[in-house]
Order: structure tokens, then C-alpha cells, then sequence
């Protein structure tokens, strides 16, 4: 079983600064940035392995509380012990997360495993909870975690470069032995990694450096989630390395991913040759049917690309859904312009390829109307930040659409000729969040909840032409929000 969990836990060890570099992170609870090995052991009160002994069942039938995998708790052996008042053999109770709030859940599976745990000590009653937006893991993927506090009394007051190669969108990356160069204002350092693709390298010099990992033709680092990443340096100028600032005493974690470097592009027009605006494009693979797959929507000029696809043949394939509707007013196409997937032209991307010129003829549109309006305050001072929405309640189309109002209020949609339905906006407020706005506030207090969903009142339409000069207000005036 593979565990990822993360932990923010945190307390003091020895006096070192902390720069840290986060994992791709893909929870619920919205983590940030997660803190180094060193960071996480300074923070926290108890830094633990465990061995999960058992989870406390609850019956469904008896407690209808929302509870993952019907558990109630689990309970832990501690086997070693880092940092805490804990004792190999004591017996802890873990609390039972939702996967909302960041605090780790458990099934049966976990029964058996080991996990490093960085730990709070409770502060009501005596359940312990792994918040799993730090470091807290499974032992088989805490290794880069071992190898530093395995030897904590000689590696204290050092400073670190660690990290692990080939995660989460590059699993099949082959991470062993590979070298990585720390290239700085003077010098080059070089460590490889180890048979599970982690590394490290202590007593670096203070400075910049460029961390470069040995990659393979047709690949690149991922640089996706570098923005999320906290301390950081702005300038990157390669996708084969990430640049870094290391101060004197200062750990750093790096955790670096790949992607496929390669690459479709072209451009999507409709009959009259005019370009199609946020069309979204799709690569499906020969056995895919339906779903999506490597995609891009085009700018307001029709191009797109789509990047970081896997080697392999594919067709391109605007309107997954396959029928007209309000944001595609056209059939399921394949490129260069067909409807029929027999007649669609194969395109193959291998390891390093940018493939251009895929351009897309829509060969025919359904005929639209337009909607334009405005959307107003109780006071006719216009919404300059929401949107508008079209339900449909056609049966036989697909004829939802949404469209973001500017600056004066004015909205515009395009809907498929003939589609009934509803318009309307809704705004979401909460009580005292807005300065002397005592009728939203007594909207929001009429539903019983301090945080509600206000909406305008709706206008029923049947598109069957154009129709402009629509007004939709909402029942409270503008209000300015508090600072």
C-alpha cells in the first residue's frame, strides 16, 4: 500500500533557517508549501515511526455521522522515536480525519504499516491527528526524511540539498543512479540519487545555485507548480534545471517531477474561416471513446497546444459530448474537419516531437441567437465582478452557458436556437462581511446560515431570436466589503 500523507508539523531542534521547496500536493484541504525535513522536526512536539495496529469500526446503521471507511479511530505502536516524550511500545490513538481538514483518514489497509509521523501533542483529550499537509508518510515514502534524521547528531547545523526524483505524473521515470549537478556562481557539486531516486548533499557553500538532474531525450521538469512554491528564485531560464537561493545553515527540499517534452499545435476555424474562441481540444488515444485526455482550449485568435503528452498515436476531437449544444453549437468533430471517427487523420507524437499545423475546419454550425443584458444592484449600480447563467430545460439540448459581466455590468451569451430555459445570477455572501448592507444581511439571516447563496429573480426564455435589453438585479443594493 502506498501512503502520501503530509504533515505541517513543527518545534525547535537546533537554531537553522529553513527554505523549502514543496511536492505536487493534491488534497482537499488546500495545502501550501511543504516544510523541509528540518523544518517539519523544529515545529513539531513528537516525530515518531509507528506501526498502525487496528481501526475502531463504527456501524452505519448506528451512527449516522459522515465518517470515511466507517472508522471511528485507529490506534498505533510506536516503534522509534526522534524527538518527544513518547516511548518505543506506548500505544496512541490517531484521530479519524474527513479528508476536508487536512487530518489524515484510515482503513483497514493501514493496519500493519509503518508511518513517520510528525505529531502535536494533543491539547483536548488524547487522540493524536496527522495533519497531512507537511511531511507525515508512509515509511516507504519518507526515505528522504530517514536519511536525515538517521543521523541527526552529525548532520545538525549542516547545511542540505534533498529531494526525490520521478514523482506523482512521472512514475514510470527511471529514478536510480541518476546524476544531479548543483551548479553555483563558482563551482559544480554532484551527488547521485539512490536506488528509490532520492538524494542529498550536505556543506554546500551559501549562494545560487541551479539544481540539474539527469534527464532523458524527450523529457523535461515540471514546471507546473514552481509558482506554488515558496522562496523560490523568479528567474528560471531552462526547463532541464530550477534555480535556488541557499543561505548559510539553511536546508532545502527539492522534489523535482518530469513531463513529456513534446507537444500538438494548430488552430480551430468555423465554416466561414473565422477562428473559434475557448474551443477546447481533446487527444484521444485509439481505444478512447469517451472522457477526456492531453487537451488545450483556444485563445481568441483559435490556436492552442497541448503539451506534456505521452508518446503514442492519437485523434484530435472537439465536443467530447457528442452532440450540439450551447457552448459547442456543432457535432462531435475529429481533425481535419470530420464527424466520422473512421475518416479522422491519425496524429503520432513521439519522445521530443512538437507536431504543428493541426488546424481544424468546423464543418458546420448549428444556428444560435444571442442574449445581451445587463446585471444590476437594487440601487441600478451595475455588478462589475459576477456572472450570468442560462439553465436549460430542454431536454433534447445541451444548452447551459455562463458568461462573466464587464465592468458596466453588460453580459453576452450565445445559446443553440430553440433552447428554453432560465437566466439568472446568483451572488454568495456572508453577514458583517460587507460595510452597512443591512438588507443582504437580512437576506442571508432569512436562510438560517450565516453564508448564503443570493440569486436574482429568473427570467424564462425561449431562444428562438435574438433578444437584448435583459436586466437582472439582485434584491440587496452594492455594498462595499470590509477591508
Amino acid at each position: 500500500m502506498s501512503a502520501t500523507l503530509l504533515n505541517y508539523a513543527l518545534r525547535v531542534f537546533c537554531v537553522i533557517g529553513v527554505l523549502t521547496f514543496a511536492a505536487k500536493i493534491m488534497l482537499a484541504c488546500s495545502c501550501g508549501p511543504r516544510p523541509s525535513v528540518l523544518e517539519a522536526f523544529d515545529r513539531v512536539d513528537v516525530v515518531v515511526i509507528v506501526r498502525v495496529s487496528s481501526v475502531d469500526t463504527v456501524d452505519p446503521k448506528v451512527d449516522s455521522r459522515s465518517n470515511p471507511a466507517n472508522v471511528r479511530s485507529a490506534t498505533a505502536i510506536v516503534e522509534k522515536v526522534y524527538k518527544g516524550n513518547l516511548k518505543v511500545r506506548d500505544e496512541i490513538v490517531l484521530e479519524q480525519g474527513s479528508g476536508s481538514n487536512c487530518i489524515m483518514t484510515f482503513n483497514d489497509n493501514y493496519v500493519g504499516h509503518e508511518f513517520l509521523f510528525y505529531l502535536w501533542t494533543p491539547q483536548l483529550g488524547n487522540r493524536w491527528a496527522v495533519n497531512f499537509c507537511a511531511r507525515s508518510n508512509s515509511t516507504s515514502g519518507a526515505k528522504e526524511d530517514l536519511l536525515y534524521l538517521d543521523n541527526l547528531e552529525k548532520r545538525c547545523g549542516k547545511t542540505r540539498v534533498s529531494g526525490t526524483l520521478g514523482e506523482w505524473n512521472s512514475e514510470d521515470f527511471q529514478v536510480a543512479n541518476k546524476k544531479i549537478l548543483f551548479i553555483g556562481e563558482k563551482k559544480t557539486y554532484e551527488t547521485k540519487t539512490d536506488d528509490d531516486g532520492v538524494y542529498e548533499i550536505y556543506d554546500l557553500p551559501a549562494g545560487t545555485y541551479k539544481v540539474q538532474p539527469e534527464i532523458l531525450k524527450g523529457w523535461r521538469i515540471d514546471r507546473s507548480w514552481l509558482h506554488y512554491v515558496s522562496g523560490i528564485s523568479e528567474q528560471q531560464d531552462s526547463t532541464q534545471s530550477i534555480r535556488f537561493e541557499l543561505a548559510d545553515k539553511q536546508h532545502v527540499s527539492i522534489n523535482i517531477s518530469f513531463e513529456p517534452e513534446n507537444a500538438v499545435e494548430g488552430r480551430v476555424v468555423g465554416p466561414d474561416g473565422n477562428a473559434m474562441a475557448g474551443i477546447c481540444v481533446y487527444l484521444w488515444t485509439l481505444e478512447r471513446t469517451k472522457y477526456f485526455g492531453p487537451h488545450d482550449c483556444t485563445d481568441d485568435k483559435g490556436y492552442f497546444r497541448i503539451e506534456s503528452i505521452p508518446p503514442n498515436s492519437y485523434h484530435l476531437v472537439i465536443n467530447t459530448d457528442g452532440r450540439p449544444s450551447s457552448k459547442y453549437p456543432f457535432p462531435q468533430t475529429f481533425y481535419p474537419g470530420v464527424t466520422d471517427r473512421k475518416k479522422a487523420a491519425l496524429i503520432t507524437v513521439n519522445d521530443g516531437d512538437t507536431v504543428k499545423g493541426i488546424n481544424v475546419v468546423i464543418p458546420k454550425v448549428v444556428e444560435t441567437v444571442t442574449l445581451e443584458g445587463v446585471l444590476l444592484y437594487s440601487d441600478d449600480r451595475p455588478v462589475t465582478d459576477g456572472d450570468v447563467k442560462f439553465e436549460s430545460t430542454s431536454s433534447d439540448i445541451d444548452g447551459d452557458q455562463r458568461a462573466s459581466v464587464d465592468k458596466q455590468g453588460r453580459f453576452r451569451l450565445e445559446l443553440v436556437k430553440g433552447v428554453k430555459g432560465v437566466l439568472l445570477s446568483n451572488f454568495y455572501g456572508s453577514i458583517g462581511r460587507y460595510e452597512n448592507c443591512s438588507k443582504l444581511d437580512a437576506l442571508i439571516k432569512e436562510t438560517g446560515k450565516n453564508f448564503a447563496e443570493i440569486k436574482t429573480e429568473p427570467i424564462t426564455i425561449e431562444a428562438s431570436e435574438n433578444i437584448q435589453g435583459l436586466v437582472l438585479k439582485f434584491p440587496f443594493p452594492m455594498c462595499k466589503q470590509k477591508e
